[in-house]
């Protein structure tokens, strides 16, 4: 009978170590959205999704008024982080159109961000034919664009 205690007691000792340590190995996530590389444009009341590796949503959170997010123990694995929202977009002038024409031409790269957004028709390819639509778009509000009205960077990282 002492012998059963004493593996229940051993049992029990293991299994809180496991929980320990499985609790150790997780990590907090944090970020900020900004508005097009401005820290003096945070963008608040978006919804954050911390997505794993295939695909399936962990965990969802919203931006605060500064822009910040936060998921809190986070265990091993591979994620991204995927934003969006309702609010009516900032919009776009005809200078982000010349830009545009002028990248089209070879004449301006555009970083990360900028390409994302200058794929309006959402083929994964800026060409003539975003810019045609954005033109078309500035003189008709009423045309939509088959991307959405914002775009965000999908970040991936590891937890090791």
């Amino acid at each position: 009978m002492g012998t059963i205690k004493l593996l229940k007691l051993m049992s029990v000792a293991a299994t809180i170590m496991f929980m320990s340590t499985a609790q150790s190995q997780t990590v907090n996530v944090t970020g900020k959205y900004i508005y097009h590389n401005d820290s003096q444009s945070p963008l608040s009341d978006l919804t954050v999704n911390l997505v794993n590796q295939t695909n399936q949503v962990v965990s969802t959170t919203k931006t605060n008024d500064d822009g910040l997010y936060s998921f809190t123990n986070v265990p091993v694995g591979e994620y991204s982080i995927k934003a969006t929202t309702d609010k009516p977009s900032h919009g776009y002038t005809m200078q982000d159109c010349y830009s545009l024409l002028m990248h089209v031409l070879g004449f301006l790269p555009l970083d990360n961000i900028q390409m994302l957004a200058a794929d309006v028709d959402n083929n994964n390819i800026v060409d003539r034919n975003d810019l045609n639509l954005m033109t078309a778009a500035w003189a008709n509000p009423t045309i939509k664009f088959a991307a959405g009205d914002w775009k965000f960077e999908t970040p991936h990282f590891s937890v090791k």
